[in-house]
C-alpha cells in the first residue's frame, strides 16, 4: 500500500509541475483536459501534505530518540533541535512542488530498484490508465465510480500481460500450459520486504476413496454445478459421492459464445468438458437427460435409465424456448398454444424435422446453439459459392434475430461479421448478407442505460441493419416472421433469443414454481417447499430478490451453493446469498475494435475493452480448463460426515480401501452393462 501511494504522489507531482502553480490556475492555451486536471492537482499536492506530515509524525520521532542516545543532537524542539531542523526543511519542501516531485520521484526509484520490475511495470500501468480516468472527471460521481471499477480490471489484465511476458523471457512459463505457474507467489520476486526467499509451491490434497454415506447429485452441467465440481475436487468430502447427470458432456460458456459465433474462439476454447472435470472431482457422470423428481422418495428419473437416489439435489439446467402462453405447472389439463407454438407445429406436418430445425434456430438452451449455428454456416457457405444469373458469386443471405435485449443485439452482429467475413474469403460481397433485428420494445437493449442504447444503435445503423423496434413477432410461416401488425420479415434464417422459460417437466415434480415455471428458492438457493433440494442460474427465481436471466448470477451463484451443499449434508446453518442488483456487462460487437462496457449509468466503448473482455473470459475459463489445481492423494478420515450421519466413525473406517476400490470396479462394469443396453444415454465414471 505504501508504495502505490507513494507513487501516485510521484505521478501527480509531475502533473503538477507540468501544469505550473496550481493556485494560479492553469496557463493560457491549456485545453479542457488542463481545466479538469487542476482539481486532481490540488488533491494530489494535498495528500502529499498528509504523506510529509505522516512522516514527520513517524520517522522523525524514532531517529531523534536514537540521535539522542548516541549524544549527537538535544531531542528539545527548537532551532536547534532535530526535530526543529527537519520540521523546518520539509516546510520548506512542501512549498516547492519541483523539489517534492524530485524527493518522491527519488524515493519511487528506490521503491522499484528494491522490488524488481513488477512495481515498475505497475508504474506503466498506472500512467497508461490515468488519462482514461480523467476524461471523466466531468462525469457525475456514479460514473466515475464504474469507470474506476473497470479500469481497476484493465490494470489486472494489464500487469497480468506483462508478467507472462516477463516470465517468458526468463523461462519460468508452466513447459506443459505455456502459462503461469500455477502456484505463484508475490514472496518469489526480489523484495526488500521478502528476506525468505520464494515460498515452495504446495499442491493440494486429494482424498482417497472411502465409503459413500450420502448422495450429492447434480442435475445439469451449468456454470454454477462446475464451480461445485471444482470445488469438491479441491476439498473432498470423505464419504460423499458426487454425481453429475448431463445432457451434454461439453457445456458452453455463455459469456464466449458470442465471441465463438464471430469467430474468434474455436468451439474447444469456450466449452468445458465436463468429464475431465468430474474426473477432477471424482464424481460419477451420467451422461443423460432428467425428465422427473420426486422429493418425497427423494429419487430422480432419467430418461431410458433407471431412476437414481439423492440425499441432497441441485438443478443447475439453464432454461428453454418459451412457446406455450400458458405457465408451466398450472395445472390446467390442455394448455392452450400460443400463435408462435402453433405455427410451429403446423410447420412440422409439413417439413420434416431437419427441414424446421433449418428454418428457426432458438437460442436456448445454449448447448445445442452452436450445433445449429454450424448447420446455419454450412448453409451460407453452399449461397456464398452459388453463382447468380448475372454471373457473379454468392447469393444473398436473408437473417432474423427476433429479441431486441444484450443478447439478441451482441448475436445479431456477430453473425453478421462472421458471415460476412465467410462470403469475402470465398469471393463474393459481404454486402450480399442482410441482417434483421426484430425487437418488442422501442429502443435496442431496453434494459441498459441511454448511453449504451445509443451506442448500439449507432453501429447497427453503420453496418446497414435493418431495425424493426415496437414490434411483436407472434408466429413463423414459411421461415418468414409475422408481426402482431400483419407484416411480414422476409428471411432465409431466423434465430430466436426472447425471453425463455422453465423446462416443462418441472410442473409435475411438486416444487413450488412461480408463473414462468421457475423454481421458487429461499435466499439460501434451497426450495421454499421441498427441502435437500437446490436450484441456482437460470432455472430458479430468488424469493422477494428476483433477477434478469443472466449468466453472471449463475457463475456468482457457484460459491455460496458448494458452501450451503457442504453445510446441509453436514447439518449446519444455511447461509444466505443476494444476488446483487448491478453488474458489469462487457458487449461485444463482433469487431475487436469496437467493444461497450455497461453498468449502472456507464456507457463506455474503445477497443481495448475487448481485450479485457478476453481475458476475464479466458481466464475464466482456464479455471476449469488448463489451469485446474494439481492434486495429490491423500487418505482423510470421514470424521465430519460420519458424525453428521449419526454414525460411528470407527466402524466406518474398519471398511477398508481395497474393498472400497473392489466395490468401485464392480460399479464401473455394471455401467458399462447399462451402457450397451441404453439408447439415448451413456454413463461416465472416474475411478
Amino acid at each position: 500500500m505504501f508504495q502505490r501511494v507513494l507513487v501516485l504522489v510521484v505521478v501527480a507531482s509531475s502533473c503538477a509541475l507540468a501544469a505550473g502553480s496550481s493556485d494560479q490556475g492553469p496557463a493560457d492555451g491549456f485545453s479542457a483536459f488542463s481545466l479538469q486536471l487542476s482539481g486532481l492537482v490540488r488533491k494530489a499536492r494535498e495528500g502529499a501534505n498528509v504523506l510529509v506530515d505522516s512522516f514527520t509524525c513517524l520517522v522523525a520521532p524514532a531517529c531523534n530518540s536514537n540521535d539522542a542516545f548516541q549524544g549527537r543532537c538535544s531531542p528539545i524542539e527548537g532551532d536547534g533541535g532535530w526535530l526543529g531542523r527537519c520540521a523546518s526543511k520539509l516546510d520548506a519542501l512542501r512549498r516547492s512542488p519541483a523539489a517534492l516531485a524530485l524527493l518522491l520521484s527519488t524515493a519511487g526509484l528506490v521503491v522499484c530498484l528494491g522490488n524488481g520490475p513488477a512495481v515498475l511495470e505497475w508504474v506503466q500501468v498506472q500512467g497508461e490508465l490515468l488519462s482514461i480516468q480523467c476524461r471523466y472527471l466531468g462525469q457525475p460521481l456514479s460514473v466515475q465510480k464504474e469507470v474506476y471499477l473497470l479500469l481497476w480490471l484493465e490494470k489486472a489484465r494489464r500487469l497480468e500481460n506483462l508478467k507472462v511476458a516477463r516470465y517468458r523471457r526468463q523461462g519460468r512459463l508452466d513447459p506443459v500450459t505455456g502459462h503461469l505457474p500455477h502456484v505463484d507467489n508475490l514472496s518469489a520476486l526480489p523484495s526488500l520486504f521478502s528476506i525468505f526467499g520464494p515460498k515452495k509451491p504446495q499442491a493440494m490434497k486429494m482424498g482417497a476413496a472411502d465409503p459413500v454415506m450420502k448422495d450429492l447429485v447434480l442435475i445439469g452441467g451449468g456454470h454454477a454445478h462446475a464451480y461445485v465440481l471444482k470445488n469438491f475436487g479441491m476439498n473432498p468430502m470423505p464419504g460423499v459421492q458426487v454425481t453429475l447427470i448431463t445432457r451434454d458432456v461439453d457445456t458452453p460458456y455463455s459469456g464466449m459464445l458470442p465471441g465463438h459465433i464471430a469467430g474468434h474462439y474455436t468451439r474447444a476454447e469456450c466449452h468445458i468438458d465436463l468429464v475431465r472435470l468430474g474426473n477432477f472431482a471424482k464424481a460419477r457422470i451420467i451422461h443423460g437427460e432428467a425428465c422427473g423428481i420426486d422429493p418425497m422418495e427423494k429419487t430422480i428419473t432419467i430418461r431410458g435409465r433407471p431412476s437414481i437416489a439423492y440425499d441432497v439435489l441441485s438443478i443447475n439446467i439453464g432454461s428453454s424456448p418459451q412457446l406455450s402462453s400458458a405457465p408451466v405447472g398450472s395445472g390446467e389439463g390442455d394448455k392452450p398454444m400460443s400463435a408462435l407454438e402453433k405455427s410451429i407445429k403446423e410447420a412440422h406436418k409439413k417439413l420434416s424435422d431437419d427441414q424446421m430445425r433449418d428454418q428457426v434456430t432458438p437460442v436456448k438452451p445454449i448447448d445445442k446453439f452452436s450445433a445449429r449455428w454450424n448447420q446455419i454456416l454450412e448453409r451460407a457457405y453452399k449461397l456464398a459459392t452459388t453463382v447468380s444469373p448475372d454471373g457473379s458469386t454468392g447469393v444473398r443471405v436473408r437473417m432474423c434475430v427476433v429479441g431486441g435485449g444484450a443478447g439478441g443485439v451482441e448475436l445479431a452482429l456477430a453473425m453478421q461479421v462472421r458471415l460476412r467475413n465467410e462470403y469475402e474469403k470465398r469471393g463474393a460481397s459481404g454486402d450480399l448478407v442482410e441482417m434483421t433485428l426484430v425487437g418488442r420494445g422501442k429502443t435496442m437493449m431496453p434494459a441498459h442505460n441511454p448511453m449504451v442504447q445509443q451506442i448500439f444503435e449507432r453501429v447497427a445503423r453503420s453496418r446497414n441493419i435493418t431495425l424493426v423496434l415496437g414490434m411483436e413477432a407472434v408466429r413463423v410461416v414459411d421461415g418468414n416472421v409475422e408481426l402482431k401488425d400483419g407484416s411480414v420479415v422476409e428471411c432465409d434464417e431466423c434465430v430466436w433469443c426472447t425471453n425463455a422459460g422453465a423446462q416443462a417437466w418441472l410442473g409435475d415434480t411438486g416444487l413450488s414454481l412461480d408463473a414462468n415455471g421457475f423454481v421458487k428458492v429461499r435466499e439460501t438457493l434451497e426450495s421454499v417447499n421441498c427441502d435437500d433440494v437446490f436450484a441456482v442460474g437460470d432455472i430458479c427465481t430468488i424469493e422477494n430478490h428476483p433477477r434478469p436471466k443472466a449468466g453472471v448470477f449463475a457463475v456468482r451463484g457457484g460459491p455460496p451453493l458448494a458452501r450451503n451443499l457442504r453445510a446441509k449434508m453436514l447439518g449446519t446453518t444455511l447461509e444466505k446469498w443476494v444476488p446483487q442488483t448491478e453488474f458489469l456487462g462487457i458487449i461485444g460487437t463482433g469487431d475487436p475494435r469496437e467493444c461497450v462496457a455497461s453498468r449502472g449509468a456507464l456507457g463506455l466503448e474503445g477497443a481495448w475493452l475487448w481485450d479485457l473482455k478476453d481475458w476475464i473470459d479466458r481466464t475464466w475459463m482456464a479455471g476449469y480448463t488448463t489451469r485446474l489445481p494439481r492434486m495429490e492423494s491423500a487418505i482423510e478420515e470421514p470424521t465430519a460426515i460420519a458424525s453428521a450421519s449419526g454414525l460411528d466413525s470407527c466402524v466406518c473406517m474398519c471398511v477398508s480401501i481395497t474393498h472400497t476400490r473392489l466395490f468401485s470396479h464392480v460399479c464401473i462394469h455394471l455401467c458399462i452393462v447399462f451402457d450397451c443396453m441404453g439408447q439415448n444415454a451413456s454413463w461416465h465414471t472416474s475411478e
